[in-house]
């Protein structure tokens, strides 16, 4: 059973959103490392987290583009 105590933090990162542009949804592949996030305007950002002996840290990339207007928001991601 899962406990909300047992809960962390691993990482904390901030994305660049536009005025008024929020988080839809999100998903992780099966490693948990990779993940894709998007946007009520039609934005998909892929993400990594990149560990190594001494730190961790988040790649983020924006793919540009994939909507033609900021009304097609993402509602779906799906990795594998």
């Amino acid at each position: 059973m899962l406990s909300f105590e047992s809960l962390k933090v691993e990482f904390i990162s901030k994305m660049e959103l536009e005025e008024g542009e929020e988080l839809t949804t999100a998903n992780f592949n099966h490693g948990g490392l990779n993940f894709a996030i998007g946007t009520t305007f039609g934005s998909v950002y892929f993400g990594q987290i990149a560990k190594d002996h001494k730190s961790q840290c988040v790649k983020i990339a924006k793919l540009v583009g994939l909507a033609k207007t900021k009304e097609n928001a993402v509602t779906s991601i799906q990795l594998s």
